[in-house]
């Protein structure tokens, strides 16, 4: 279903756009810095502690995380676009850092791969990994409104940072946002 599909693009947009607004606020007013991907990286945790904290006080009701997540999400798109002037960020100086044009054609293989992969995103789920751990132990903190013991998954008695925001996203759509959270974290280990 394509608007599912634009949905969970646009979730994912809207929680890398938040945390890279929370990571900008503590990056400049801690570090002095306003740096891209350091700020991005400062924010995605603050968002999986959050959802943790939740979790931890058996408080995740989906209708209240959705309803929070697109009032807050709007917020942050209004005082981005209010403060869009303050916000240096340059996609070709970005692209500029990282490769020469010289080298452009040495990444055309990987931009062939990353099209596979970003093909391969968009299907559901299927690997046993993400079947048994990744999506379902969030799937039934959900149910459950909160951690709980899941006998026979070992692996649910600790929960990891991207568990968590996997949780916001099956909230807020199905598995395919989760596996869209994953590809875009790739890239930006890349």
């Amino acid at each position: 279903n394509k608007s599912l599909l634009l949905l969970q693009l646009l979730n994912n947009l809207l929680i890398f756009l938040i945390s890279f607004f929370l990571g900008r606020i503590i990056n400049t007013k801690i570090f002095r810095n306003s740096d891209f991907l350091q700020s991005l990286l400062i924010g995605l945790p603050l968002i999986s502690y959050f959802i943790f904290f939740l979790c931890a006080m058996k408080i995740i009701h989906p209708q209240n995380i959705k309803n929070f997540f697109y009032l807050f999400s709007g917020i942050i798109v209004f005082l981005t676009i209010k403060n869009l002037k303050k916000i240096t960020l340059s996609p070709g100086k970005i692209l500029a850092d990282f490769i020469s044009y010289k080298q452009l054609l040495l990444v055309i293989p990987f931009i062939i791969l990353l099209i596979a992969a970003i093909l391969l995103t968009l299907t559901p789920p299927y690997s046993r990994d993400s079947l048994v751990y990744h999506l379902t132990v969030p799937k039934l903190y959900i149910l459950k409104q909160g951690f709980h013991f899941i006998d026979g998954n070992i692996y649910s008695n600790f929960p990891m940072n991207t568990e968590m925001i996997y949780l916001l996203l099956l909230i807020l759509g199905n598995g395919i946002g989760a596996k869209i959270f994953h590809f875009f974290s790739g890239l930006l280990v890349l």
